[in-house]
This record gives structure tokens, sequence and C-alpha cells, in this order.
């Protein structure tokens, strides 16, 4: 699976992703979370990301705060962790 290359868009995104992220490190783990409040946010942070393409604020973090709550969705309802289980393999 990560055996292939990975384009520098995709790398590029999710350094912001991670960087939004740590902004809100403080607020705890997104695996406590509901999955009715995990949805709720990700409207929420794609109503704002239209305004953002437009202009008025940054798109790169508004795409990437939807991209981290979908992500969140999927790492809690347990659909990332083969791919987890395999990058802490390669990497430990």
């Amino acid at each position: 699976m990560l055996d292939t290359y990975l384009r520098p868009e995709v790398i590029a995104f999710a350094i912001v992703m991670e960087y939004r992220l740590r902004l809100n490190d403080y607020k705890g783990t997104w695996k406590e979370c509901s999955l009715t409040y995990l949805l709720t946010r990700c409207r929420e942070e794609l109503d704002e990301l239209l305004p953002a393409v437009t202009g008025v604020c940054p798109a790169a973090y508004e795409a990437a705060d939807v991209a981290n709550f979908a992500m969140m969705i999927a790492d809690k309802y347990g659909y990332l962790q083969e791919a987890v289980e395999y990058i802490n393999a390669r990497i430990s």
C-alpha cells in the first residue's frame, strides 16, 4: 500500500491536515466524540469551504478541516486500523 509513490499534493495536504489537528490538540481526542457530533462538524466545515474557495479565508485550511473530520469518522469506526498498523510496523 505505502510502497507506492505518494503524490506531492497528497503529502502537502496531509501536512496541512496535521498542522490543523495540532492547533486543536488542546480539545482532546476525537475518539470520544459521537458520530452525530463528527458528522455535524464535518458539515459545518464543508459550509465554510465554499467561501474560502472564493477568497474569504485560506481554502487549504478549510479543506483540511473537512478532511480531518472525515478522517476522524473513518478512524473512530476502525476503517483506518489496518493501514495504521501497517505504518506502525514499517516505522518501528
